[in-house]
């Protein structure tokens, strides 16, 4: 508002209007990941105000309108308009907790039987889990398995899928040998056998029957010997070994008269 007066004391006044144009303003529409560490995201950008045409500014480099294939993370748009105003906007693509697959598993006791398992927790992801073991298994865990490697592929709600390896060994198989010692003479009692134990798991135990428990036999007669060795986690292994002796010594004399 402007008041003028001359020398004579008139006045007059008159008002003016300085306009501007509404300020620039950035709205958005986003869509997270459907999955951890993907990139389906995307930011829909709705500028209104200022002077158009606008020019987008992102802090990655980008200078398009709108954003697709979207990894997650924090985004800022920087819109200027034909005017050079300026709005700026921050945002955030979002991503589920990654799927975390610990198996627990439980190792064959002995070579060759089938009392492995492989116990599944799971974490992260979205809403329920289903697992595919291949050839037709979809349980979550599993129990008397063999010795081998096996792999299972856990799916969430939003069918995001993670895959999960896990071996089951086994101990060395429990070999029994021995080594004999034969009788030197026919119907003596000084043979002998010795045993060498491998694999399993010491310390072992050994059993010839009749309440014999030492490792290694001696004063022995022929015949045949079965000995049978428990490791210490109860696998067994058995050998036999035959204990031999020379023929009866015969005399035979032809006389002359």
């Amino acid at each position: 508002i402007l008041t003028a007066t001359d020398n004579s004391g008139c006045t007059v006044t008159s008002s003016f209007n300085v306009n501007q144009p509404t300020p620039v303003s950035i709205t958005s529409t986003q869509t997270n990941l459907t999955c951890f560490a993907g990139n389906n995201g995307d930011i829909n950008l709705n500028v209104t105000g200022g002077s158009a045409p606008y020019t987008y500014h992102w802090n990655d480099g980008a200078t398009m309108q709108n954003r697709t294939n979207g990894i997650a993370g924090n985004y800022i748009v920087t819109v200027i308009d034909n005017q050079s105003c300026t709005a700026t906007a921050p945002m955030v693509i979002t991503q589920p907790a990654q799927i975390i697959v610990s198996p627990a598993v439980v190792n064959l006791t002995c070579n060759g039987v089938n009392n492995g398992s492989i116990n599944i927790t799971v974490s992260g992801g979205t809403g329920t889990y289903t697992y595919n073991w291949g050839s037709g298994i979809t349980t979550q865990n599993r129990t008397n398995l063999s010795a081998g490697t096996y792999v299972v592929t856990i799916t969430d709600n939003s069918n995001c899928s993670v895959s999960s390896s896990s071996l089951i060994t086994q101990p060395a198989s429990l070999g029994v040998a021995l080594t004999v010692t034969s009788v030197s003479c026919k119907g003596g009692t000084n043979g002998g056998i010795l045993t060498n134990i491998t694999g399993g798991t010491s310390p072992y135990a050994y059993n010839w029957g009749v309440g014999i428990t030492t490792q290694n036999r001696t004063n022995l007669g022929a015949g045949t010997y079965t000995l049978t060795v428990t490791d210490f986690s109860g696998c067994t292994g058995t050998n036999s070994t035959t204990v031999t002796e020379p023929a009866t010594l015969s005399v035979i004399a032809a006389a002359t008269d």
